[in-house]
C-alpha cells in the first residue's frame, strides 16, 4: 500500500477524460495541472480525502469554472466517506 501511494504522482502524467462524460448542460471545471498533481500526491489509495475548491468564472462564459485553489480542512476520512467540518473556512 505504501509503495502504491508513493507512485500516485506518476499517474498524473496521463490524465484522460472520456467524451461520454462531457455534457453541454452542466458546468465545465478547468483545473490547473499543478493543483491536480498536488491533490493526487497527498491522497491515499484506501482513504477518501476532500477539499473545498475555490475559483472564478470568466466574464464571457458563466458555465465554465476555473479552479484557483483547493483548501484542505481538517477531516476524518475512511474508505467509505469523509467527514468535513460544518463551518466553511473564513478569510479576513
Amino acid at each position: 500500500r505504501a509503495i502504491s501511494s508513493t507512485n500516485l504522482h506518476l499517474r498524473t502524467k496521463n490524465i484522460y477524460v472520456a467524451n461520454d462524460d462531457i455534457r453541454d448542460t452542466g458546468y465545465t471545471y478547468v483545473m490547473p495541472n499543478n493543483i491536480l498533481k498536488k491533490f493526487i500526491t497527498i491522497s491515499d489509495l484506501r482513504t477518501q480525502i476532500a477539499g473545498y475548491m475555490y475559483g472564478v468564472s470568466p466574464e464571457d462564459n458563466s458555465m465554465v469554472k476555473e479552479i484557483r485553489c483547493i483548501v484542505m480542512v481538517p477531516q476524518l476520512g475512511t474508505h467509505q466517506g469523509v467527514q468535513l467540518p460544518t463551518q466553511l473556512p473564513q478569510h479576513e
